[in-house]
């Protein structure tokens, strides 16, 4: 599946001129279009998802495009690993869904990954749920000293699945 800029813009909900902007930032630059010009250049699925996990990072979570590329470095390796990846489909993984919650450290982040397995309810009239989950740290390229007060918390299941729905319905 392929992406254009008007498309981009439809799936994050923004202006075409910021998803513009936030695939001139967050991707490298295609060397075909620069030679043709008038060639409107086409994202793959890869591309599309992260310019909308950039964008996210950038207007919902409030992280500065510096930091923003930083954590896309460290994140989307890791979620390739793990089968949450738009481009993977279903994985036959048996965590359900993913959590992540990104501390600064004094150069860079650390993850702290919260995989649900199951999640089952216990007790209706008080609402008790029993849950087994795996949980998995991350140190990004920095290192030092970590903010745990300061956690921005990112559910990167629902993040694919939005952008698997959204990007499906253009």
């Amino acid at each position: 599946m392929e992406f254009t800029a008007k498309d981009l813009a439809a799936v994050t909900g923004e202006r075409l001129s910021t998803a513009k902007r936030w695939t001139r930032l967050f991707l490298a630059p295609d060397p075909e279009v620069g030679l043709q010009r008038g060639r409107q250049r086409l994202f793959s699925e890869e591309e599309a998802f992260t310019v909308f996990m950039a964008g996210y990072l950038v207007s919902k979570l409030g992280f500065s495009v510096a930091d923003a590329k930083i954590i896309l470095g460290d994140l989307l390796s890791w979620m390739k690993k793990q089968g949450i990846y738009p481009e993977r489909g279903i994985t036959e993984s048996p965590v359900k869904t993913w959590h992540a919650e990104i501390m600064t450290a004094e150069k860079g982040f650390f993850y702290h990954f919260h995989g649900t397995v199951e999640h089952i309810l216990i007790d209706k009239t008080e609402n008790i749920y029993q849950e087994r989950f795996v949980v998995k740290l991350l140190q990004g390229k920095g290192s030092g000293q970590v903010d745990l007060l300061r956690a921005r918390k990112l559910n990167l299941s629902n993040l694919v699945d939005v952008f698997r729905s959204k990007s499906h319905s253009n």
